[in-house]
């Protein structure tokens, strides 16, 4: 009689295990869900914190870059005033052309083309300081000829190179010299989708 008792008091103490063992899973699976939530808010806010990361990162190269382009800009004016200002420039060496009168802010304007000239097939440093070896009198031009072409020597009607000829362009129109802007400039900008001549025929 004692066995069968037994025997219900092993089931019963199973089933108590059975149960012991759900509710503890039960309860990891609400540990665990409540844990991947929380990583879940954690993955957000992370990638809000590299997003407003990158965006000021953005910002900060951004105003860099101005700052950086703003004094450059001043340094080139400055440069431009003081060329303007000095009394030993050199001068085209032909009384019979006409220069373009520019005020100091024309001449800082020029050096808004100071890349786009520079980088021209059609200006050649080397050239240009060997055609007018006045330039060797001021350092500046002998580093930068082309600074010098764009300020002054456009306007003098100097050439920047053996296939474009300023005067001639100058003359031929009378437009580019009233707009002051320099010669060779106004054509890389203009001209050349015009179809304007650049020396004679």
């Amino acid at each position: 009689m004692s066995e069968p008792m037994t025997s219900s008091a092993g089931g019963q103490g199973a089933e108590m295990r059975i149960r012991e063992l759900e509710q503890k899973l039960q309860a990891a699976e609400v540990s665990l869900d409540k844990r991947f939530q929380e990583l879940a808010k954690l993955t957000r806010s992370l990638e809000e914190e590299r997003a407003q990361k990158e965006t000021l990162q953005k910002q900060l190269h951004e105003l860099r870059e101005q700052a950086a382009h703003e004094e450059e800009q001043a340094a080139y004016e400055q440069q431009a005033a003081s060329a303007a200002s000095e009394p030993d420039a050199p001068v085209h060496d032909d009384p019979a052309y006409q220069a373009v009168e520019l005020t100091g802010d024309d001449r800082a304007r020029q050096l808004e083309y100071r890349q786009l000239v520079s980088q021209s097939e059609l200006f050649d440093g080397a050239w240009y300081l060997e055609a007018y070896p006045d330039l060797q009198q001021v350092e500046r031009y002998r580093q930068a000829p082309h600074d010098h072409y764009l300020l002054f020597g456009g306007f003098e009607g100097r050439d920047p190179g053996p296939e474009f000829d300023s005067s001639f362009y100058l003359e031929q129109y009378p437009d580019v010299a009233r707009s002051k802007v320099n010669p060779l400039a106004h054509y890389l900008l203009y001209g050349r989708a015009e179809n304007r001549q650049i020396k004679p025929a």
